[in-house]
């Protein structure tokens, strides 16, 4: 795209410093032509210079964008092995859990039941 405006802005000058020589030729040409063709022509060279300035600023804030979405993008992907990571321990503890948890209910039925049984001896004894 640059070099497509700096041909542009190329031919635009060499039109404009033909056209404004051939009519400083010319001894009927009006002044205020002439002059109003040279305005017109700086006007032309500083609106393709602007362009170009905006064309680099945008192609830098591409890059920028694309080198923040880049590491953007692989904070998330290493973020998001850690939280899978997380979330794979707390499921394996989970599980521990409740097979300690179903280890706990069965010592304590056992109890229970040896201390019913207890209880219903020592009636019985009564």
């Amino acid at each position: 795209m640059e070099r497509l405006t700096l041909d542009c802005a190329s031919k635009v000058a060499k039109i404009f410093d033909t056209t404004i020589s051939e009519l400083k030729e010319c001894n009927d040409a009006p002044i205020g032509l002439v002059n109003e063709i040279e305005a017109l022509r700086d006007q032309i060279r500083e609106t393709l210079s602007r362009t170009l300035e905006q064309e680099e600023s945008l192609r830098s804030d591409i890059i920028k964008y694309n080198c923040e979405w880049k590491t953007n993008s692989e904070e998330v992907a290493k973020l998001t092995k850690k939280l899978n990571s997380l979330r794979k321990e707390r499921e394996e503890r989970r599980l521990e859990l409740e097979k300690e948890l179903e280890e706990l209910k069965r010592d304590f039925d056992a109890k229970k039941k040896e201390l019913n049984d207890k209880q219903e001896l020592e009636e019985k004894k009564s």
